[in-house]
């Protein structure tokens, strides 16, 4: 059984989303999607990184997708940035 847990987050200041892993993660790219599947960015990871940071100023209000891959594993955490 492989590590996958990971946690994503917007910053309180709404500027950045944040996914952080646990040590010995299994995860080899993080995805940002809209909540409608268009590809925002994609980041591959490096060994030994244990978080990715997306700039999220620009983005609108709205629900994201954050997806966590690796060989065998697929995990998605729900980020949703409201109207400020």
């Amino acid at each position: 059984i492989e590590k996958t847990e990971f946690e994503a987050f917007l910053n309180p200041s709404g500027d950045e989303i944040v996914a952080q892993f646990n040590p010995g993660h299994a995860i080899q790219d993080v995805v940002l999607y809209g909540i409608s599947g268009n590809l925002i960015r994609m980041q591959t990871l490096v060994p030994g990184q244990s978080q990715v940071i997306f700039p999220a100023a620009d983005l609108p209000a709205g629900v994201y997708l954050v997806t966590g891959r690796g060989n065998r594993v697929v995990q998605t955490k729900k980020i949703i940035k409201a109207i400020r």
